[in-house]
Protein backbone atom coordinates (compact mmCIF):
# COMPACT_ATOMS: atom_id res chain seq x y z
CA UNK A 1 0.00 0.00 0.00
CA UNK A 2 1.55 3.32 -0.75
CA UNK A 3 1.08 6.82 0.93
CA UNK A 4 0.44 9.59 -0.78
CA UNK A 5 2.73 12.89 0.07
CA UNK A 6 0.53 15.79 1.54
CA UNK A 7 -0.54 18.48 -1.22
CA UNK A 8 1.82 21.25 0.56
CA UNK A 9 5.17 18.84 0.35
CA UNK A 10 4.36 18.10 -2.95
CA UNK A 11 3.29 21.43 -4.33
CA UNK A 12 6.93 22.44 -2.07
CA UNK A 13 8.60 19.86 -4.36
CA UNK A 14 7.41 20.88 -7.79
CA UNK A 15 7.86 24.68 -6.98
CA UNK A 16 11.97 23.53 -6.03
CA UNK A 17 12.15 21.38 -9.33
CA UNK A 18 10.90 24.60 -10.89
CA UNK A 19 13.45 26.92 -9.73
CA UNK A 20 16.38 24.29 -10.11
CA UNK A 21 15.07 23.78 -13.82
CA UNK A 22 15.53 27.92 -13.72
CA UNK A 23 18.78 28.45 -12.42
CA UNK A 24 20.30 25.57 -14.85
CA UNK A 25 19.74 27.71 -17.67
CA UNK A 26 22.42 29.96 -16.78
CA UNK A 27 25.86 28.19 -18.53
CA UNK A 28 29.33 29.52 -16.62
CA UNK A 29 31.60 30.56 -19.56
CA UNK A 30 34.47 31.53 -17.12
CA UNK A 31 36.34 33.04 -14.23
CA UNK A 32 38.13 36.32 -13.99
CA UNK A 33 40.38 37.50 -10.97
CA UNK A 34 41.00 41.14 -10.75
CA UNK A 35 43.56 42.74 -8.05
CA UNK A 36 46.50 41.61 -7.36
CA UNK A 37 49.05 40.45 -3.95
CA UNK A 38 48.87 43.92 -2.85
CA UNK A 39 44.76 44.48 -3.01
CA UNK A 40 42.01 42.44 -2.13
CA UNK A 41 41.62 39.92 -5.02
CA UNK A 42 37.93 39.93 -6.62
CA UNK A 43 36.45 36.77 -8.47
CA UNK A 44 33.84 37.37 -10.92
CA UNK A 45 32.25 34.94 -12.97
CA UNK A 46 30.82 35.07 -16.50
CA UNK A 47 27.35 33.88 -16.93
CA UNK A 48 24.95 33.52 -20.01
CA UNK A 49 21.20 33.17 -19.78
CA UNK A 50 19.42 32.63 -23.57
CA UNK A 51 21.08 35.75 -24.88
CA UNK A 52 22.17 37.35 -21.48
CA UNK A 53 25.61 38.27 -20.72
CA UNK A 54 26.08 38.36 -16.87
CA UNK A 55 29.50 39.44 -15.18
CA UNK A 56 29.03 39.31 -11.72
CA UNK A 57 30.66 38.59 -7.74
CA UNK A 58 30.30 36.73 -5.08
CA UNK A 59 26.79 38.43 -3.05
CA UNK A 60 25.48 40.02 -6.48
CA UNK A 61 21.46 39.39 -7.63
CA UNK A 62 21.47 38.42 -11.17
CA UNK A 63 17.61 38.79 -12.44
CA UNK A 64 16.67 40.38 -9.26
CA UNK A 65 16.36 37.11 -7.80
CA UNK A 66 19.23 35.04 -7.98
CA UNK A 67 22.26 35.32 -5.85
CA UNK A 68 25.86 34.23 -6.51
CA UNK A 69 26.82 32.24 -3.50
CA UNK A 70 30.37 31.18 -4.56
CA UNK A 71 32.64 31.53 -7.43
CA UNK A 72 35.27 29.35 -8.66
CA UNK A 73 37.85 28.44 -11.19
CA UNK A 74 35.61 25.52 -11.86
CA UNK A 75 32.03 26.43 -11.22
CA UNK A 76 29.69 29.47 -9.82
CA UNK A 77 27.31 28.37 -6.88
CA UNK A 78 23.73 29.96 -7.25
CA UNK A 79 20.76 30.43 -5.34
CA UNK A 80 17.54 31.70 -5.31
CA UNK A 81 16.81 34.27 -3.15
CA UNK A 82 13.04 32.99 -1.85
CA UNK A 83 13.03 29.49 -2.19
CA UNK A 84 16.88 28.78 -1.12
CA UNK A 85 17.45 26.10 -4.13
CA UNK A 86 20.90 26.15 -4.98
Amino acid sequence: MSQSLPADVSDLAVRQQAVAAELAQFRYLGFVRTGDEWQKKQDMAVLTKNDDLHVVKKGETVENHVVVKMITQESVTLQDRDSKVE
